[in-house]
């Protein structure tokens, strides 16, 4: 991650709220919850909770096109 971990993880927190707001976005809610992975690891904290929250909101993906791209973006996250 680059930048300042803190208005990031600030910023990831706002998000979910605005992604329900939009109706079923699988992709988008993993992927935000592997921007909150990151900024979460920057500032210590370790404990996997936004890895298997990606996870979960990936798990409700109906497009393998979609999925796909998550699977490649989880291989990154580790």
């Amino acid at each position: 991650m680059t930048g300042n971990a803190v208005p990031a993880l600030a910023d990831a927190n706002k998000a979910p709220a605005i992604i329900d707001a939009q109706g079923q976005r699988p992709l988008d809610a993993a992927l935000l919850h592997f921007a909150r992975a990151s900024a979460l690891a920057t500032l210590g904290d370790t404990n996997g909770k936004a890895i298997a929250d990606a996870d979960s909101a990936a798990s409700k993906h109906t497009a393998p096109d979609l999925y796909a791209r998550f699977a490649g973006e989880r291989a990154i996250m580790g």
